[in-house]
């Protein structure tokens, strides 16, 4: 569960014996100007101990800060998150991994695969499992016309060129993966787009097998 800004939550009892609010790993994830406020039970009922719910059931996101007040007459515990950067997809979607830390950055590599952070959102990947394979560029030979070439067949996100998205991919060749320079030409870009589902697209490009290129990758960024 995710406040935005300007969003507010009331819940009852909520103890350290609880196994998360709401159930198992589920944690509300507070946007600056936000506010959750809840029955603190147990050990839960200073202010003092907030740390003890912090990380478990209520995280600040985008930077923000949490600032915990307790209300002594009735004995509820209330949550501010302050401050941060707006939200974006990216950080949207890094929020819905559960990521947190370093491991958000758009170029760490949490699940230790073949993709950065920032490929696996470009690509639809789970940045928490090093098996991908279903969401990388897929390569084939195609031949007719007397000619043959590689058909390169990669997802595209359809927000991609929104404001707050803002991403290239492009193809890079190159004749040598120790001495080589890779440069993205050589290659029809973008002859074919079609329809995966409504958050990607699929992007053909051709390859000519003439080129002075024997290596390919997809750059993100």
């Amino acid at each position: 569960l995710t406040l935005e800004s300007g969003a507010t939550l009331t819940s009852g009892v909520l103890s350290a014996n609880a196994n998360r609010w709401g159930g198992t790993n589920t944690y509300i994830a507070m946007q600056g100007g936000s506010s959750y406020t809840f029955k603190a039970g147990g050990p839960l009922a200073t202010a003092a101990q907030v740390d003890e719910i912090h990380g478990t059931w209520i995280r600040a996101i985008n930077g923000a800060t949490l600032d915990p007040t307790v209300r002594s007459d009735d004995g509820y515990l209330t949550v501010t998150a302050t401050g941060g950067a707006n939200p974006t997809p990216y950080s949207d979607w890094a929020t819905e991994w559960d990521l947190s830390g370093s491991d958000t950055n758009e170029t760490a590599n949490p699940d230790g695969d073949a993709l950065l952070n920032i490929e696996e959102f470009g690509l639809g990947g789970n940045p928490t499992s090093d098996v991908d394979s279903a969401v990388y560029p897929v390569y084939t030979m195609k031949s007719g016309g007397g000619s043959n070439w590689i058909e390169s067949v990669y997802r595209r996100r359809t927000d991609y060129d929104d404001a707050n998205v803002q991403l290239s991919y492009y193809l890079e060749l190159n004749d040598s993966l120790t001495f080589g320079i890779w440069t993205n030409d050589g290659y029809q870009a973008e002859v074919g787009v079609g329809v995966i589902n409504a958050e990607f697209n699929s992007v053909t490009n051709l390859i000519p097998t003439d080129a002075d290129a024997s290596f390919i990758r997809l750059i993100i960024e």
